[in-house]
């Protein structure tokens, strides 16, 4: 299982993930998303980080919850066991 942590004062906040995949460069699928009148999510759900219009994407399903993009860097570091992105 793929795995996040961050301290937030008084607590840790672990997200789990059950799969992260490659996804389309943001600029692509913001303007999908634009054209059927769809929100988009436009910066990483872990560390922030605004998305480019050339940045490739990563969707995270979630073990709790709904999908969500991830930067590439908070995607290594939940794959490679690293977990704490911040």
């Amino acid at each position: 299982m793929l795995r996040l942590e961050k301290t937030i004062p008084a607590r840790r906040h672990v997200v789990e993930f059950t799969w992260v995949t490659r996804f389309h460069p943001f600029g692509a699928y913001s303007s999908a998303r634009k054209r059927m009148n769809l929100s988009v999510q436009a910066d990483c759900f872990w560390c922030g980080s605004a998305f480019k219009d050339d940045d490739t994407t990563m969707l995270a399903g979630r073990a709790k919850g709904k999908n969500v993009l991830l930067c590439e860097k908070c995607a290594d570091r939940a794959a490679s066991g690293e977990g704490t992105a911040l």
